[in-house]
């Protein structure tokens, strides 16, 4: 019995839930976690630059962009300010 309690221990110990955080990284000094996705904090980074390259002291209104909570966290990270 208690060599059955080891084997089923084992086996609910081996397949652990997957990071859901997967594709956390810094940005500017900043830990960020984003979501598992198809874009790593890096990638939204640099469209974040590319879309705007001088964001020091930015305000930006949360209806006029359409992000999703992974890039709205590497903006607010970046200091872009989100109302």
């Amino acid at each position: 019995m208690r060599r059955l309690v080891q084997l089923f221990s084992f086996l609910l110990l081996a397949s652990k839930k997957p990071n859901k955080f997967k594709n956390s990284s810094k940005i500017d000094g900043k830990f960020v976690k984003v979501f598992s996705s198809e874009k790593s904090a890096e990638l939204i980074s640099k469209d974040i630059d590319k879309l705007f390259p001088n964001q020091k002291g930015l305000v930006l209104e949360k209806s006029n962009f359409e992000w999703s909570k992974e890039e709205l966290a590497v903006a607010r990270a970046k200091g872009i300010i989100v109302n």
